[in-house]
């Protein structure tokens, strides 16, 4: 929609096929714009899949768009953003902030849980009380889908118990699970 549009307002022809020399003004205006290079290649991978779905020849596989895309890498460089990771004082500082109660339970299970096991948000709340075992090591847990598992294929992540009460992942489970009575269905649930 938004390649249409610009295309539109260039008052050239959107397609499919697109002409290679249109995607390759494309990817440039968007340059110049200020979009990451990033973003630019998300464009043409959203292009590239609208043209195999119509079934009809790829312009940015051209010569001339793929020149145009090596030389916006070479101009536009920028350091990626990286987030500060969070350090285990850190952690500690947050866990030492929740109220007592099953929001707090809940909330301090899923910082715990999350950060001992490296889970995405999209993991995290896709996490049933079915998939988590618990035995005397500490947690064993079935990501049944991720970004990186597309296929859903699940995998096996274990989580040690820990040495402090307070960043404890298993016991802040333990408690979050006791309190709100969870023996099947979603791990961290609404509280209302």
């Amino acid at each position: 929609r938004i390649f249409c549009a610009w295309c539109d307002a260039a008052r050239l022809p959107a397609g499919p096929p697109a002409a290679a020399e249109t995607v390759a003004g494309y990817i440039t205006a968007l340059a110049d714009g200020g979009a990451r290079v990033s973003t630019i290649g998300r464009k043409l991978a959203a292009l590239r899949y609208a043209h195999r779905l119509a079934d009809v020849d790829d312009p940015t596989r051209s010569p001339l768009v793929t020149t145009a895309m090596r030389g916006i890498r070479r101009h536009c460089r920028r350091q990626a953003k990286q987030a500060c990771p969070l350090l285990i004082q850190d952690i500690r500082a947050i866990a030492a902030t929740f109220k007592a109660g099953m929001i707090g339970d809940r909330d301090r299970a899923m910082l715990l849980v999350g950060f001992a096991g490296g889970f995405r948000r999209s993991e995290l709340v896709a996490l049933n009380a079915e998939d988590v075992r618990e035995d005397n090591e500490g947690l064993t847990i079935l990501i049944r889908h991720s970004k990186t598992d597309q296929e859903g294929e699940g995998r096996y992540v274990g989580i040690p118990r820990g040495q402090y009460q307070l960043t404890c992942p298993v016991r802040a489970l333990r408690a979050w699970c006791d309190a709100a009575r969870l023996t099947a269905g979603p791990l961290f649930r609404r509280i209302d």
